[in-house]
């Protein structure tokens, strides 16, 4: 994911795609702040990589007709999570990740070279 707003979302994928595109994405959920979710959309533009090795990106604008009332709702507690948190999308790409502490519930951030909990020390899982 590269980013998400309201309106829809930017994804990077290994999947042809062309705008016009009906394409549905679902969502793990986010401990709490949204369960598992799915959702409709279009494909309005595709960003081609120029740099071998990295993917190329779609961006997608959501399909409110077709998705359900609980999942736009869902995807709303979502990208208001993000836009309060903006440097999550930021860590994704840097070497951290927004994590659960199995042992203790914790989340937080962590590094991927060491992913231990700061409350507990136990092993940090992505979420």
């Amino acid at each position: 994911m590269r980013d998400v707003n309201l309106p829809g979302v930017s994804i990077e994928s290994t999947t042809p795609v062309q705008v016009g595109d009906r394409v549905s994405i679902g969502f793990d959920g986010y401990p709490e702040v949204a369960p598992p979710f799915a959702l409709s959309g279009v494909v309005r533009r595709v960003l081609l990589s120029q740099d071998p090795g990295t993917r190329d990106a779609m961006g997608i604008e959501i399909d409110r007709e077709t998705t359900s009332a609980d999942a736009l709702k869902n995807y709303r507690r979502v990208v208001l999570h993000y836009l309060h948190h903006k440097l999550l999308l930021e860590d994704i790409n840097q070497s951290y990740f927004e994590g659960r502490c199995p042992k203790c519930d914790w989340i937080g951030r962590v590094g991927r070279r060491r992913p231990n909990c700061s409350r507990c020390g136990g092993t940090v899982v992505p979420i």
